[in-house]
């Protein structure tokens, strides 16, 4: 039997204590994983409860009348006291509410760095997105939940808190860790924006004197998104950026099963580590693949032996299609080639199903004969037989006697400005990764406008060559409102992500896409060069070769 590795030792000069502060609707209990995991490295890790939540979760449960009493003065008097009494100033680290805690202590002096993960704000952020709103609406629906301990409901912590996990893993999840919320805090963050003079949660922003504090944001966090930290941020107009010396690199816990503190990414690693800018040209793309573009957002894919084939759409052009919620679109053009010249197929990459410009009847003729149908959940329960669906994020592998294992992940896409997935539906893209691929994953961005999921793509993969479903898409009802990207959107993703190549598709053959080829090439003459290098156009009907030159 081997030995166990004793924990690495905290560097002597820096802090040798870490204390989690906890958020709303969870306890203590929720940084069990991430205490084990530092404890390993070598901290004394706190895990400090707010007063009277020393009990169990369950206990809570059976009796919230400490949570209905709490006050956040007195919740901070407490978390002063126990990170003044420590020798040494240690690492604060708080989500949620536990992040606006950890503001307010930095800002009182105490500790000798802060992070801060998906902060609650402290007062005068008025940043109020929809997800948040409906994520506290069990608070805020009734007055009378401010004199409260208010619960969520198994359905409303899977939105706010557990949403890119599936069904069955968040309901152990809240079984575990979810107890009723103090609604006189919640309600007093609120109205604290409108009374006048500082209330609980004010800091002093421009106190210089402040500790380094870092904040770290959830691309897919519903209940205190981006936007809600991209503000808070903005608030510390006098803050320097700050090196905090002698602080050990903190690396978060693991994925573990049943824990809030583990990794929310893809099941498969896509695309990690580091990569420097490259610039356009020094690659040619990704390595072994060859493109055939057959028209609108369908190419068929050919890559370690396999064919591939996004979005089939075989049918002739002529045809009005109803889209659904007053919306239609007239099919101008007809494939490159005909659906018997592309088969036979290994797999379908179906970003959507419930739009013809996507999959028309003609390709939803041929899915049965393919191998796979990679699409979205609910998609796939639509098409029954060969389908597997995905959520965001989600990977599936596909294999096959003597050829290399090709992983597929999800990747975000909204269909549509924000509220709009009722009517647009659900829409997934893929990346793409094998082994040797070296150069960074093929990526199908699908149906989608640029927003904080295809953000948190450029950020998460390291992406060689993207096909980037294009076109601008409007429709008449809805007025300017658009359904898929466009070229100064394209041109943004570009300066967010050092992806070598894109190939639009998706961009011409309807009449429901606004921005052809043309305007595309327009919007990029004012672009810089070195973005305007990376688009690459792909002629109809012929296979092009992407290889490394």
């Amino acid at each position: 039997m081997s030995e166990i590795p004793a924990p690495r030792p905290a560097a002597p000069s820096g802090p040798d204590t870490v204390v989690l502060v906890h958020g709303f609707w969870v306890t203590p209990r929720s940084w069990e994983h991430w205490k084990t995991r530092y404890e390993a490295q070598g901290y004394r890790v706190l895990t400090p409860a707010y007063p009277g939540f020393e009990v169990e979760v369950e206990a809570l449960i059976a009796d919230p009348t400490v949570i209905a009493e709490a006050t956040l003065p007195g919740i901070m008097a407490h978390l002063e006291a126990v990170v003044g009494g420590l020798e040494k100033p240690p690492i604060l680290i708080g989500h949620s509410a536990g992040g606006t805690l950890v503001q307010l202590l930095l800002d009182r002096g105490y500790g000798a760095v802060g992070v801060v993960l998906n902060s609650a704000p402290t007062e005068g952020v008025r940043v109020l997105p929809l997800s948040q709103l409906r994520s506290t609406f069990a608070a805020f629906r009734n007055p009378a939940n401010r004199h409260r301990a208010v619960p969520l409901t198994e359905k409303q912590w899977h939105y706010a808190f557990t949403n890119t996990f599936g069904e069955e893993e968040s309901r152990a999840l809240y079984e575990r860790y979810a107890i009723p919320a103090s609604g006189r805090i919640l309600w007093n963050s609120v109205l604290a924006n409108v009374m006048p003079g500082p209330q609980d949660a004010a800091v002093d922003y421009r106190n210089e004197a402040r500790p380094p504090l870092l904040f770290i944001s959830g691309s897919e966090d519903h209940i205190m998104p981006p936007s809600v930290q991209r503000s808070n941020v903005k608030h510390y107009t006098a803050a320097t950026p700050h090196r905090a010396r002698g602080v050990p690199r903190l690396r978060p816990p693991a994925a573990r099963a049943g824990g809030l503190g583990g990794d929310r990414g893809p099941r498969a690693a896509v695309g990690g580590g580091p990569r420097g800018h490259v610039t356009a040209g020094e690659h040619a793309a990704v390595k072994g693949v060859r493109l055939t573009h057959i028209g609108g957002p369908t190419v068929l894919v050919e890559v370690l032996g396999r064919r591939l084939l996004v979005d089939p759409t075989f049918d002739p052009p002529g045809r009005t299609y109803d889209f659904g919620w007053g919306t239609s679109s007239r099919k101008l053009a007809g494939p490159a080639l005909p659906a018997d010249d592309v088969l036979p197929v290994d797999a379908v990459l179906l970003s959507h199903d419930h739009h013809a410009d996507n999959l028309d009847d003609a390709g939803r003729g041929l899915l049965p004969s393919a191998g796979a149908v990679l699409t979205t959940r609910a998609a796939a329960r639509r098409l029954g037989g060969n389908a597997r669906g995905l959520r965001a994020w989600e990977a599936t592998e596909l294999t096959a006697p003597g050829l290399p294992t090709l992983t597929v992940t999800a990747t975000p896409a909204r269909h549509g400005p924000p509220l709009s997935r009722p009517f647009a539906g659900p829409v997934v893209g893929f990346a793409l990764q094998w082994a040797g691929q070296d150069d960074g994953v093929l990526w199908i961005s699908g149906d989608t406008l640029l927003f904080s999921g295809v953000r948190a793509v450029a950020a998460r993969l390291r992406i060689d060559t993207a096909l980037l479903h294009m076109g601008g898409v409007r429709f008449p009802v809805t007025g300017p409102l658009r359904y898929s990207m466009t070229a100064r959107e394209a041109i943004r993703l570009c300066r967010l992500s050092d992806v070598r190549t894109v190939v639009p598709v998706h961009y011409e053959g309807w009449s429901h896409f606004r921005q052809g080829r043309a305007a595309v090439e327009a919007e990029l003459d004012g672009a810089p060069a070195d973005v305007r290098a990376r688009f690459r156009w792909l002629p109809l009907g012929q296979p092009v070769e992407l290889a490394t030159g």
